[in-house]
């Protein structure tokens, strides 16, 4: 039996001995969910420590990463979700600890395991140790790791943020939307103490936005270049209140591999956005002078309105953001754009560009996108939620509106108009910008009313100086962010 026995054995010593040494496979490292987390943990980090926005610092960690697929969708959502419930967020885990014993990180990396607890429903045991690699001091581990699996157990049974004697309506609002109350407070004023509507648009805010596609007709018809999505599977869908969009509902992947992209069929824009130029309506053969055009989007609607005819001078202050103006207007086969990095403030460096590229004419259509508090876009830059309220912020950037108003007013001809947009509800950066503007330029401009068939109609608004004397998009009446645009009509030439 022995012999037997060995005899069998033999061949197989042998053959081990004979078989090449090969390295001892390790289990491979969890590199998806691992990496996912540490990406959105890193870029959270950069939103608050640095003031960074969320789509440019997601964008600059997912190409150094190596993620694919679902891994950069998860570090995505993890990014968006925890910005736009933050508040609601710490609202849980100040039931469970304070937070005031957390450094940011340790914080951060609390939120993003309380919203893969809460809204994604990750396993404990996933969302909790992931959280938990997030952290470097064993003490902070040992703390993120118990709070978070007490927040799982007891998640169900926290308590919500609603009214009662010491919160008002409007405080809770703010928690649960993660939206600043001061912003609140002033939209409350707008829709006249209206608080359903108020909650509406909070609401609304907190999705996430739609693509929106602008189609350059110089390439493509809407029609055409919808039929080429859905062959791709893409969901088109119906009835969208602006002549030329198109909203992909699902089904679109990456932007750049759809088809058209590389041909210049289309743009990514907000259909607020997309009003802007519709507004302006510049002349197909005129002068147009586009200021704050990065990253270029309503400078190439602009152009494909004029039928790549004319002239377009786009003014942007860093050579940086001009570049991708240019990027832009390239893909999209536009020729009649002179891009220039210049100080748009400057009616002097204006009226020179002016000079040297259109010789002594003034503009026949000057559009200032100013920039501003970006509180109409809490959609698409949830960082922006976390912006304090700071009196001497929005005084500087009302100031600086008012410079390129005033700037961009010395080049508009007689007849020729002058048109002020923002992405911000505010009061402050809209109509009191356009009414300030006015006291300062008495009888040479006035107000062009939004017209009745046209393709602005839907988005027509009133002030206290009458019907469809501005344009406005509100996110939870329109598929779009809360822009604002007002256009004005040069009736002289008297010194501004």
């Amino acid at each position: 039996m022995l012999m037997t026995f060995m005899a069998a054995l033999v061949p197989v010593l042998l053959g081990a001995l004979l078989r090449p040494q090969l390295t001892p496979r390790t289990p491979p490292p969890r590199l998806s969910a691992t990496s996912s987390r540490s990406v959105a943990h890193g870029v959270l980090l950069r939103c608050f420590k640095d003031d960074a926005f969320a789509d440019r610092a997601l964008s600059s960690a997912l190409s150094k990463s190596s993620l694919a697929g679902a891994d950069r969708a998860l570090a995505a959502e993890i990014v968006y979700g925890v910005l736009r419930h933050g508040r609601a967020l710490d609202f849980a885990l100040t039931q469970l600890t304070s937070l005031e014993r957390a450094s940011l990180p340790t914080t951060l990396a609390l939120r993003v395991g309380a919203y893969e607890l809460m809204h994604l429903r990750t396993p404990e045991y996933a969302a909790v140790n992931e959280a938990v690699s997030l952290v470097k001091p064993e003490a902070q581990r040992r703390f993120v790791n118990g709070v978070l699996r007490t927040l799982a157990r007891r998640r169900d049974s926290l308590a919500q943020p609603t009214a009662n004697a010491s919160v008002s309506e409007l405080s809770a609002l703010a928690i649960r939307t993660t939206t600043p109350e001061w912003l609140l407070r002033e939209l409350l004023e707008t829709f006249g103490n209206r608080l359903d509507e108020v909650e509406a648009w909070a609401l609304a805010t907190q999705q996430r936005p739609p693509l929106t596609l602008r189609v350059n007709r110089l390439r493509a018809s809407p029609t055409e270049l919808s039929a080429s999505l859905r062959s791709v599977g893409a969901t088109i869908a119906e009835g969208v209140p602006l002549e030329g969009s198109l909203i992909v509902e699902a089904g679109a992947g990456e932007v750049s591999a759809l088809p058209g992209f590389d041909q210049g069929a289309f743009s990514v824009q907000d259909i607020g956005a997309q009003c802007v130029a519709w507004l302006a309506a510049p002349p197909p053969d005129g002068i147009t002078l586009d200021l704050c055009a990065a990253p270029g989007g309503k400078t190439a609607h602009l152009a494909e309105l004029m039928g790549d005819r004319g002239e377009i001078i786009s003014v942007e202050l860093h050579e940086r953001k001009a570049a991708l103006v240019r990027e832009t207007c390239a893909r999209l086969g536009l020729s009649c754009v002179r891009v220039v990095a210049a100080d748009a403030s400057n009616a002097t460096v204006l009226r020179e560009l002016l000079s040297m590229h259109a010789g002594p004419r003034l503009a026949d259509c000057v559009v200032v996108d100013a920039p501003c508090s970006g509180m109409g876009t809490l959609r698409r830059n949830p960082e922006h939620r976390y912006r304090v309220d700071d009196p001497s912020r929005l005084a500087g950037l009302c100031a600086l509106q008012d410079r390129l108003l005033d700037a961009g007013a010395c080049c508009v001809r007689p007849g020729g108009t002058l048109t002020f947009s923002v992405c911000s509800p505010l009061r402050a950066e809209t109509t009191e910008r356009v009414a300030a503007f006015l006291r300062r330029h008495p009888h040479e401009f006035e107000r062009v009313p939004v017209e009745e068939d046209g393709p602005l109609a839907p988005f027509a608004a009133e002030d206290e100086h009458g019907a469809r004397t501005c344009v406005r998009t509100w996110t939870h009446l329109h598929p779009a962010d809360s822009h604002f645009a007002c256009k004005l009509r040069r009736r002289s030439l008297q010194s501004p």
